[in-house]
């Protein structure tokens, strides 16, 4: 029996023993076993009831005596037993076929199957990859917020810084302004202290040389007063 014709004998309802006590039952009754013949009686496939009485004719080959057999039902049954073999073996042939496109087919399912596997393990890999990719643009794009935010307050910090800058640099020349005022009154000052001064020292030496004068007069006329006449 085909390795198609042992799973189809599986599957069938039909057995062994039931294709078995049928063929008995015929030839007992004075008929000849026949495929068709014992499917009137039990049903079941013609592969399968053809497998089982083949078995069958090899364990009780020779009729018994006493039973008499139509020689034309005789012919007629060779002749459909070699067109059931003819058919059987044709379609085990085509099963053949069929099962080889079947494997093929099941080796090519398979391998796209694991083509598939490795595309979802790739998909997986690439939505977990895009996952990670987005959390990191995220964090980015908190990141790039914070820094603006930096950026922004840093501004803000450096225009008031630049206003005050521009007020202390303005108290700074108004302030330079007012030095350099001081300082010229400062000189001014100064040289009119020094020509007070100069005009001083002149008055002074002025009335020193007045008083040195005056003096100088003074002791002439004591002298001539006290000088005794001759």
């Amino acid at each position: 029996m085909t390795d198609c014709g042992a799973v189809m004998a599986r599957l069938s309802k039909v057995q062994e023993s039931d294709v078995f006590n049928a063929a008995n039952k015929l030839r007992e009754n004075g008929f000849n076993p026949t495929v068709r013949a014992i499917r009137d009686l039990i049903g079941g496939s013609t592969e399968i009831v053809s497998q089982y009485l083949k078995e069958w004719r090899n364990q009780y080959p020779v009729i018994e005596e006493g039973v008499e057999v139509d020689p034309i039902t005789a012919s007629i049954t060779v002749l459909y037993d070699r067109l059931v073999d003819q058919a059987t073996a044709a379609l085990n042939e085509k099963i053949a076929e069929h099962d080889g496109a079947l494997e093929e087919a099941a080796l090519l399912l398979e391998a796209e199957q694991f083509v598939l596997e490795k595309a979802d393990s790739k998909i997986d890999n690439l939505k977990n990859e895009l996952k990670k990719q987005a959390l990191m643009i995220d964090s980015l794009h908190g990141e790039l917020d914070e820094a603006k935010r930096v950026i922004t307050n840093a501004q803000t910090e450096k225009r008031a810084l630049m206003v005050e800058v521009a007020h202390y640099k303005e108290k700074a020349e108004e302030l330079t302004w007012s030095l350099k005022q001081e300082h010229d009154r400062t000189k001014e000052l100064e040289r009119k202290l020094k020509l007070q001064s100069e005009e001083q020292v002149q008055r002074l030496s002025e009335m020193m040389e007045m008083v040195k004068r005056i003096q100088d007069q003074t002791v002439r006329t004591g002298t001539s007063r006290f000088k005794p006449e001759e």
